[in-house]
């Protein structure tokens, strides 16, 4: 990047998350932030200055190219953005309002050193809730099926992601949940103003329609056991995924 364009993006001030007014939403449980609009996401994700050596790549757990979908938004390319992340996150949505920036990524943004950091995390929601919003979420091309069935036990965020990447590959994958509907604790715990469940159901919908089978309620909980599931459903990996259990059998 030109010194000048950097100077300049440096000047750049920190765009403020627009939020619901105290006096309304002591009132209700849905989400404070409202999340950026188009020109507030394009003016902070000019505040990156696209470092040579982007340290928040490195911070970030799952390694999303931040520099790149950043870029990306500035340039108004916002559904291009959303597909970036997801190369490497299933969860997007929820990632941009949980996940804890501030220990991670954003801790060791460049800009931060001399100032505020660039919302990281707020960039990632806004990409995830245009695509959602404007009917762009796309279903990735599946391949072959490679003749595997893969069981995952637990149906939240873990478990939605690794069927959904399982999908990608070529395995038939079914989930079970012991509970109503898949989402986790997101979906049946949290309140709106601490995680807006509704975004992994979204995603459980989304997973679904990349071919895996869903099956919801107690019976296929935990009381299954890995051999049943290999004796009743010919499955090859039994993958547990819950608050309690977290294994491969």
């Amino acid at each position: 990047m030109d010194p000048k364009e950097m100077k300049e993006r440096m000047k750049i001030p920190k765009q403020p998350m627009p939020e619901q007014n105290p006096k309304e939403r002591v009132r209700n449980f849905y989400e404070v932030p409202y999340g950026y609009t188009s020109e507030q996401a394009m003016q902070e994700a000019k505040r990156c200055i696209m470092c040579k050596n982007p340290l928040c790549v490195g911070g970030c757990p799952v390694n999303i190219d931040i520099p790149w979908f950043i870029q990306l938004i500035a340039e108004g390319k916002f559904v291009e953005a959303a597909r970036k992340i997801k190369e490497t996150n299933g969860l997007p949505a929820v990632c941009g309002r949980v996940c804890p920036q501030e220990d991670q990524c954003e801790k060791i943004c460049v800009v931060g050193k001399k100032g505020q950091p660039v919302s990281i995390g707020r960039l990632e929601r806004f990409a995830a809730d245009y695509e959602r919003e404007h009917g762009e979420v796309a279903i990735p091309d599946i391949p072959k099926w490679t003749g595997k069935k893969v069981a995952l036990v637990g149906a939240g965020p873990a478990g939605l992601t690794v069927a959904g990447d399982l999908v990608k590959k070529g395995h038939k994958v079914t989930v079970f949940e012991a509970l109503h509907a898949p989402g986790g604790v997101e979906a049946v715990h949290h309140r709106h103003d601490q995680v807006c469940q509704h975004q992994s159901q979204i995603r459980a919908g989304a997973d679904d329609l990349l071919g895996f089978d869903p099956r919801s309620g107690p019976l296929h909980g935990m009381a299954l056991l890995s051999q049943q599931l290999r004796q009743r459903g010919g499955h090859l990996s039994i993958i547990i995924h819950d608050e309690n259990h977290r294994r491969s059998a």
